[in-house]
């Protein structure tokens, strides 16, 4: 039987629940739940469930962020807030959290 992910993967991804202390457990299971049904490959699935998880510090910061859209492909999801549409693609999330904790800001 060939494996679907590498033992690598599998460790950096519970890593992360081990790592980040503002885990919003309940909401990241009904998206990993909603990601599961979902037609993806095994391999998409992952994935998907790893940028959820990348996305736990956006959530934390914008609780009221309801994510309508867990599986399209650009944006990387499509989610609700204050009754508008946003596209989020989880790189650009990435770099302003990184640029925020470095005491760089947009201009």
């Amino acid at each position: 039987m060939k494996k679907t992910f590498s033992d690598e993967d599998l460790i950096k991804n519970l890593s992360l629940y081990y790592l980040n202390r503002h885990l919003k457990k309940k909401p990241i299971e009904k998206y990993h739940r909603t990601i599961d049904e979902s037609p993806l490959h095994d391999r998409e699935k992952y994935r998907k469930k790893s940028e959820i998880l990348l996305l736990n510090s956006f959530m934390h910061h914008f609780p009221e962020v309801k994510f309508e859209n867990l599986t399209c492909e650009s944006p990387d999801f499509i989610a609700k807030l204050n009754d508008k549409k946003i596209g989020i693609e989880l790189t650009e999330v990435i770099n302003h959290l990184e640029m925020k904790k470095s005491g760089k800001h947009f201009e």
